[in-house]
């Protein structure tokens, strides 16, 4: 399972001020934070906005390896409008992975290693082929939790022509001494053909009230989480 480079401190980081804008009317004072996915090829890379603006990073101070597909928090300001087939040229001023994972089949070899322990679902939403998913959990300091968003061959679903997932969380038996925030991405790509974009997925989570049914179309959005910014920054980085 891959390690999550997360998440928010990039935010509560202290951003270089200039006192001057550039020939478009852009200030380099300002800055935006986005979730993006990573469009990478080699060393090169560009952002794409899961409303579909693609970025181009013509200036960073920064060493970032990138991967392709890889989802982040990126903070970034604006340098120019549309040009060279990018919405905008941009500084990143900040980039932060957002752990991002494939769905994967849940048998009975592998069932107890991804478990399903209770989680508190923040937010759910679909962008750019991701299920993105903001959640709580209980924990205890040094614990690594593990999350997985899993095709249940163990049980029938219903023949409806959609799609129902699990999303499943370990906690490895962590004892539950505090609350922690997280957020992860799945690529659902494979469910998505050039024939059929528009499937309807059925999420299942244990949540601690009880198991809870999430319905989401994979549609063309502009999507965004809805917790603020100022929340993000408590998030944990201690799952997997």
């Amino acid at each position: 399972m891959k390690k999550a480079g997360i998440y928010f401190l990039f935010m509560i980081m202290l951003l270089p001020f200039f006192s001057s804008c550039n020939n478009d009317g852009y200030s380099l004072n300002d800055y935006s934070i986005s979730i993006a996915t990573v469009k990478a090829e080699g060393s090169a890379y560009y952002l794409q906005l899961d409303n579909g603006e693609k970025l181009w990073p013509a200036a960073q101070d920064f060493y970032y390896k990138p991967g392709n597909g890889q989802r982040v928090w990126a903070n970034y300001t604006i340098l120019s409008d549309k040009q060279n087939g990018f919405d905008h040229y941009v500084k990143v001023n900040a980039l932060s992975n957002i752990l991002t994972k494939k769905v994967i089949d849940l048998t009975e070899s592998n069932k107890d290693s991804i478990g399903n322990d209770n989680v508190k679902m923040f937010d759910i939403w679909f962008a750019d082929e991701y299920i993105n998913i903001i959640f709580g959990y209980n924990t205890s300091y040094g614990y690594r939790h593990y999350v997985n968003l899993v095709n249940n061959t163990l049980t029938e679903s219903p023949e409806d022509g959609k799609v129902y997932l699990d999303f499943r969380q370990n906690g490895n038996g962590a004892p539950a001494n505090f609350g922690a925030q997280a957020i992860v991405s799945f690529n659902v790509s494979e469910y998505l053909t050039a024939e059929n974009k528009e499937v309807t997925f059925v999420i299942s989570a244990n949540t601690f009230s009880g198991v809870k049914q999430y319905e989401i179309k994979a549609e063309a959005n502009t999507a965004q989480p809805k917790i603020s910014v100022k929340e993000l920054n408590t998030f944990s980085q201690e799952i997997k």
